[in-house]
């Protein structure tokens, strides 16, 4: 799915350079990621998944360890790579932040 990030996470993430400019709050771009989660689903952050620092060295916060049931009005999102800037880091995304779903063109 195509969703803005909520607007204080957008800022983060675009001075660290995760994201670039864009048309969601804060100037930010919008991300694509895989919904690993929805409403009523239980997803465990593992100490293990969720890396200590960025590709630059930086620390990284995460959201709390352990089992976090998905509530009403949002989902969880992860990435296909293991340092995909997702949910394991900022949490649940509002639902309402969603702006489109994404089909694969190509599979192999």
């Amino acid at each position: 799915m195509e969703f803005c990030l909520p607007k204080d996470v957008a800022v983060f993430a675009e001075a660290r350079g995760y994201i670039g400019h864009g048309s969601c709050p804060g100037d930010a771009e919008s991300l694509g990621k895989v919904v690993a989660g929805m409403p009523g689903d239980v997803v465990t952050v593992d100490p293990i998944a969720a890396l200590k620092t960025d590709s630059a060295g930086r620390p990284i916060e995460h959201f709390p360890y352990g089992p976090y049931r998905v509530r009403a009005g949002e989902v969880w999102v992860h990435g296909a790579a293991r340092n995909s800037f997702d949910s394991r880091y900022f949490g649940p995304v509002p639902i309402a932040n969603i702006r489109a779903t994404l089909e694969r063109l190509v599979t192999w």
